[in-house]
């Protein structure tokens, strides 16, 4: 999916993106997940300066934890995850 096609999905579910902030906080939390594998958060886009787009995420690395940029622009892979959070009312 691109992160058009997630971020379409969450507003039918009533979902927005979490940001970076949230998803530090959340993975404090739940340290193990990033473990299973990748966690996008598409709340928060870090633009190059020439006009690319990246979201951070959370991964796995050498059996440790780590947290890199990833391409708005491009599509996922499967097997990752994107933090979500629901909106209130």
């Amino acid at each position: 999916m691109s992160s058009e096609e997630v971020l379409a999905d969450f507003q039918t579910k009533k979902l927005r993106s979490a940001t970076l902030l949230e998803g530090l906080y959340w993975v404090k939390k739940n340290p193990e997940e990033q473990r299973k594998g990748s966690i996008v958060i598409l709340g928060s886009i870090w633009r190059h300066w020439d006009g690319l787009r990246f979201v951070p995420y959370l991964c796995s690395v050498s059996g440790g934890r780590g947290l890199d940029l990833g391409w708005f622009g491009g599509g996922w892979v499967e097997g990752v995850w994107f933090l979500a959070v629901r909106e209130l009312a």
